[in-house]
């Protein structure tokens, strides 16, 4: 697939699930939790959960859920790979 043609295949297309409903609008840590269990689990059986997260590793994507992982599980993979690039 080219650029983000992966896109139009996305199990997640036009869910409303894979971000903070509104930027305004705090939610509780079982909100958060709870959305985004269910994020992930549309990711299981996307057929370009790779191309997804691909995408948000290299655009650096701050929030939301992204090929099946929250920010803070995507910063770890991007730490990773820093760390196996250096050895």
């Amino acid at each position: 697939m080219e650029g983000l043609d992966w896109q139009h295949y996305a199990a997640c297309r036009g869910s409303d699930l894979f971000f903070v409903p509104d930027e305004s609008t705090s939610e509780t840590d079982d909100e958060k939790n709870r959305r985004e269990r269910k994020a992930k689990a549309t990711c299981f059986d996307c057929s370009v959960r790779v191309e997804c997260l691909e995408y948000s590793l290299e655009t650096m994507q701050k929030h939301g859920i992204w090929g099946g992982l929250n920010e803070k599980q995507r910063r770890q993979v991007i730490k990773q790979r820093r760390g196996l690039r250096t050895t």
